[in-house]
């Protein structure tokens, strides 16, 4: 026998008792939501006892209605929904347990084994924590953490297809969400929220460092990419230097993540015609007003590693390590004169994969304020350490490199072939021609000069003085942006699918969770591998889609999983998750038909908006 659909109801109370009630919702064009119809309210039964919890007794007009309702027994529970149960029968055993039609009508079965992973790789981390302080209002960090799983697990950065993915996966909001209304969630994402949830994320995790007893040199790499758009409606999307070589308006985002555990610390969206360089004063800003980054190292690439950047950071007393250009002149003078002792075997390393090291310490004077009034601004000196690395093979491939191109350029013009421009600029610039001997000869100077520097890079900090310890830290910093980069391609996000400003703040949040979530689970995988653990997966992708095979089969008042092979319970166990239990237990997610749901305004369209001594009855 099916339990029947009884629609919405209502219960009121008139004298002694509460009744039930059904009601008719009708659209307001106007408000743009729903309300009950007036005189549309009919009485169908009422509770039995006097309170709004017990047995109920329909109305015969209503059992008319639903005949099957004579062969159950209906009562309304502490959380507001009907159970229904077959009537007594003499021939049961009252010791024999019994679930109940509505139980086997609820119970479904769903993909859980990544999602359980998932949850056990953000559990107690500063940035679940932030999220649920921040976000707690209608559940929206339940809601923002299911999208962020359907763009991990799913690899894709459109919302036309949430729905059907919440249907048939274990989430933290359970119940599907239509396009619609995942829109609303990232409109309701506002400025103000995002930059509560950072100051909310740093604090805590300061809090969680202090409490480890954990003040060991901390390194956070700082990166940054951009987002390609059609749309002509976005104020922050301008042309400028394209990451992923789209000739598309773009939309660049910074960030700051823990090397050593991929834990995301910030992020920040800038307008697509601001270089990288120039989004350092406005980060370092923003890290002082939330007093992010202490007793930290923020570890950043070439495009960070200007003069004034350095400055910057010296200024705002902020640690740092800059991978700076070999064309800064400070870098050709200092490699010029350290060259015999770079290249000395001594300084060779394997450490530092196969590079020579060797560290030199510097004054470096830098103005106190870009405000002052004065001609010369003021100054101040500070120590900087410059790691110079010089890798051989390096240097030994572009020579070849450039000696290839030189003698392919030698050919055409021997042949009497008409020179390509990239030939032609090996012309100008490596050959000259002997008038003499009549022949061309190599301009030893230019070539000279183009290799000089090829396989040398320059680390400079305020505050490591190891150069293997800062190679180790940028070497990290490059696993870290390897990571971003590849999250950015499969989950989709060269391409911005947000078309206006209403809910862009909200969509690169949500993207923002699922990449950090995302590196997170990738350093893991990457500490066991370290290990000599092998997995047979060749790819964290391909691991979670192993592991969505485990299901979880869920039913009022409890779950259980489908049984897990050996090999995967190795997995949980390895990427320090405990594997999903095969024993009957309480659901971790409580669906969301099973408590009392908190509903988004803009989500109320077919619910009714009751008055004060009046509760909605869940079904």
């Amino acid at each position: 026998m099916n339990a029947p659909d009884l629609g919405s109801l209502l219960i009121n109370k008139s004298g002694k008792f509460y009744y039930l009630c059904t009601y008719q919702n009708v659209w307001d064009p106007d408000k743009k939501r729903s309300f009950r119809k007036k005189g549309s309210t009919k009485t169908i039964g009422k509770i039995l006892g006097g309170s709004k919890v017990g047995p109920i007794e329909w109305k015969e007009s209503f059992i008319a209605l639903y005949p099957e309702l004579k062969g159950l027994d209906a009562k309304r529970n502490e959380q507001g929904k009907i159970v229904f149960t077959l009537k007594d029968d003499p021939e049961l055993d009252d010791d024999q347990p019994k679930i109940t039609v509505r139980e086997a009508m609820r119970l479904k079965k769903l993909q859980a084994g990544a999602t359980w992973l998932l949850d056990g790789i953000i559990a107690d981390t500063p940035l679940v924590k932030a999220l649920e302080r921040t976000f707690s209002k209608y559940k929206n960090h339940l809601k923002i953490l299911s999208l962020a799983y359907f763009l991990i697990l799913e690899q894709r950065n459109s919302m036309t297809l949430y729905e059907l993915f919440a249907r048939k996966t274990r989430l933290p909001y359970s119940r599907p969400l239509s396009k619609s209304a995942v829109t609303s969630i990232f409109q309701s994402i506002t400025p103000h929220q995002i930059d509560a949830f950072l100051s909310t994320l740093s604090s805590l995790s300061a809090q969680r460092d202090e409490a480890l007893n954990d003040f060991a040199t901390k390194f956070w790499a700082l990166d940054s990419t951009s987002f390609s758009t059609y749309s002509e409606h976005l104020s922050k999307a301008f042309y400028g230097k394209n990451k992923d070589g789209d000739d598309l308006k773009q939309l660049n985002m910074l960030m700051v993540v823990n090397q050593k555990s991929g834990e995301p610390y910030f992020y920040q969206m800038y307008s697509g015609n601001i270089p990288d360089v120039f989004t350092v004063k406005n980060f370092l800003q923003d890290s002082c007003r939330m007093q992010l980054g202490r007793d930290v190292v923020f570890v950043a690439d070439k495009g960070y590693g200007c003069i004034k950047n350095i400055n910057r950071f010296l200024q705002t007393e902020t640690s740092f390590l800059l991978n700076v250009s070999t064309s800064l002149s400070v870098c050709k003078n200092l490699f010029r004169e350290n060259r015999n002792a770079l290249k000395n075997p001594i300084n060779f390393s394997s450490a530092a994969c196969g590079n020579h090291c060797y560290t030199v310490e510097i004054n470096w004077s830098y103005p106190v304020n870009y405000q002052t009034d004065c001609k010369r601004p003021p100054h101040e000196k500070a120590r900087l350490f410059v790691h110079i690395y010089y890798n051989p093979f390096i240097r030994m491939r572009a020579e070849e490199i450039l000696k290839t191109n030189i003698e392919r350029t030698l050919n055409a013009i021997y042949s009497d072939k008409e020179l390509c421009k990239e030939y032609q600029e090996f012309k100008d610039t490596y050959l000259c021609f002997n008038t003499e001997k009549n022949e061309y000869e190599i301009n030893l100077t230019a070539y000279h000069k183009e290799l000089e520097l090829k396989g040398v890079r320059f680390l400079v900090s305020d505050s490591v003085k190891n150069p293997i310890e800062a190679y180790r830290a940028y070497y990290d910093r490059i696993e870290v942006e390897k990571a971003f980069n590849h999250y950015k391609d499969t989950l989709g996000f060269n391409r911005l699918r947000s078309s206006d400003d209403y809910s862009l703040e909200g969509r690169v949040f949500v993207q923002f969770i699922a990449t950090s979530i995302a590196i997170m689970l990738r350093k893991k995988i990457a500490k066991i591998a370290d290990k000599g653990f092998r997995a047979a997966y060749d790819s964290d992708q391909k691991l979670l889609k192993t592991l969505s095979s485990i299901e979880v089969t869920q039913y009022e008042h409890g779950s259980y999983f489908s049984p897990i092979v050996k090999n995967l319970a190795e997995i949980y166990n390895k990427l320090g998750v405990l594997p999903p239990e095969d024993a009957p237990k309480t659901n971790s997610y409580k669906s969301i038909d099973e408590e009392d749901a908190e509903i988004m305004p803009e989500l109320m369209e077919g619910y009714a908006e009751p008055d004060d001594d009046i509760d909605v009855l869940t079904r």
